[in-house]
């Protein structure tokens, strides 16, 4: 209906054209050619009425094939990385808060490696791994979650490497199963695993909420003294990557927004 709607609004226009020219060929000779001042304003509402109709197509066509693919994913058990749903809704299902971290830091790992792995971000040195390999002899509270070698210049819509160049290969990123925003704590912690001999000069706290005013000014000191760039991801951010991922369509220009947003405040 909404189809034949507009379809009967662009008509309307040519018809209401039409007899705008006959009153205007009545006026005088008939065999005039229509003045482009009066066709103009017309054939633009048209041509608007007419991508209106592409945009709403193309956003039901999108819309059907997501539902689609959910509908198979629960008949017939398809793998879940066909669709970003599931993923999504297993994060809905971690309680947030202590009892929930270690399924909150694997699923975190398993997201970003959908979201990066192996476009973007190569496969991740989890801290187990670390560990097992014997890559740091001291306390795991002092290492990252995760290191995501940096394998494309797409990474942050290329500004990580306008920024860093040679001096950053690698993004440390630490999953917060917390119940509140994260605190300056947090940023603090994550930035202790950056530095210019390691080259991981970006780091990420991902966690289930927004950061809060003291998060926001540890990061801002964090790149005044030392030139670390500290991003924040929440469930939020999540989904919106997830959904970018799904279209095929960068998902890591969720993180450009907010370093845009930071860099465009800093003095």
């Amino acid at each position: 209906m909404w189809c034949s709607g507009l379809k009967e609004a662009a008509g309307a226009e040519f018809t209401a054209l039409g007899n705008r020219w006959a009153a205007f060929a009545a006026c005088g000779d008939s065999t005039a050619k229509l003045p482009v001042g009066l066709l103009a304003p017309f054939l633009l509402r048209y041509l608007l009425i007419q991508r209106k109709i592409c945009y709403i197509i193309q956003s039901l066509v999108l819309q059907s094939r997501k539902v689609s693919l959910s509908l198979n994913l629960v008949t017939t058990g398809t793998s879940e990385y066909e669709s970003p749903h599931p993923l999504l809704k297993e994060l809905q299902q971690i309680p947030r808060g202590e009892p929930g971290w270690r399924e909150y830091q694997e699923l975190g790992v398993k997201i970003f490696n959908y979201l990066f792995v192996p476009d973007l971000l190569g496969p991740p040195y989890e801290q187990w791994v670390l560990d097992a390999e014997g890559v740091f002899d001291y306390s795991s509270s002092k290492r990252p979650d995760a290191v995501y070698p940096i394998i494309a210049d797409e990474f942050i819509n290329k500004v990580w490497n306008n920024l860093f160049g040679q001096t950053c290969l690698f993004v440390a990123v630490d999953f917060k199963n917390l119940s509140s925003a994260p605190r300056s704590e947090h940023v603090e912690q994550v930035e202790s695993y950056l530095s210019d001999t390691s080259r991981r000069k970006i780091g990420i706290v991902c966690s289930r909420k927004a950061p809060s005013k003291s998060a926001l000014q540890a990061r801002y000191r964090a790149w005044n003294e030392r030139e670390n760039l500290v991003l924040f991801v929440s469930d939020h951010d999540i989904k919106e990557m997830v959904e970018l991922r799904y279209d095929n369509i960068n998902p890591s220009s969720v993180l450009a927004k907010p370093m845009y947003r930071f860099f465009s405040k800093l003095p």
